[in-house]
């Protein structure tokens, strides 16, 4: 008996074992771009070419703040507590309608009306010299909390749609955004609304896809998949 439940154990780590290895061999089937420096937060890039950035959490929204955020940039918040900061850097120059529309998805998706399975939601804009850490007198705010200054510019209902797309240009990413801007960049893309699945099961779903279009290596994107979901998603692919 001891034999048999020793057997079953190895049986189950060469499994694993065996597991990761066709995992690494899918994807080196795929070339992967390397990581830019905002790739460790959430991200986009807009229709015109500005970059988005957003707080993973507390830590991140508190940093982009305080080290990212310039006088001449936009900063967004979903009209909910519990959203990220996000930040579009304009390095001087002009944004339009459509930048602040597709920075708003990013808000709004990574924001915790997603996990309450909203339709919609109002995000607000403002200027990056309308943004403070400094509290009232004798107010305290605390760590990711800040200052708004001025009027606040408001884009109504932005829909709780997130697409996921993949992006090559010398090698591959995977690019989230407003269906505008991630069908301009990428070659393959689906997209998300709140829904039932776990992201494990939501990656498993978008991996089936992928493999469905010939997509090479798609299996070996699986947890690059999960870290970029907003929570539990519903699947939605065109023409389907």
């Amino acid at each position: 008996k001891k034999a048999e439940e020793i057997i079953i154990k190895l049986q189950n780590k060469l499994n694993t074992l065996e597991a990761s290895i066709k995992q690494k061999e899918e994807s080196s089937k795929i070339k992967i771009r390397e990581k830019e420096w905002y790739e460790k937060y959430r991200w986009t890039i807009t229709r015109n070419e500005f970059l988005v950035i957003a707080g993973r959490d507390v830590d991140q929204n508190e940093s982009l703040v305080k080290k990212m955020l310039d006088d001449k940039d936009i900063f967004l918040h979903a009209d909910i507590h519990g959203a990220p900061a996000t930040i579009i850097k304009t390095m001087g120059k002009e944004i339009g309608e459509f930048d602040l529309k597709d920075a708003a998805v990013i808000s709004a998706t990574y924001s915790k009306a997603w996990k309450e399975g909203l339709a919609s939601i109002d995000v607000f804009w403002v200027t990056g010299d309308q943004v403070s850490k400094s509290p009232p007198t004798g107010e305290y705010l605390p760590k990711g909390s800040f200052m708004i200054y001025g009027k606040k510019n408001f884009i109504k209902n932005v829909k709780l749609e997130l697409w996921i797309g993949l992006e090559d240009n010398n090698g591959v990413r995977l690019f989230v955004g407003s269906e505008e801007a991630v069908k301009k960049r990428c070659m393959f893309h689906v997209k998300l609304v709140p829904g039932e699945d776990d992201p494990e099961k939501t990656a498993s779903k978008i991996i089936k896809i992928m493999n469905r279009e010939n997509i090479p290596g798609a299996n070996g994107l699986k947890e690059e998949i999960i870290k970029i979901l907003p929570g539990r998603c519903k699947v939605i692919k065109e023409n389907a």
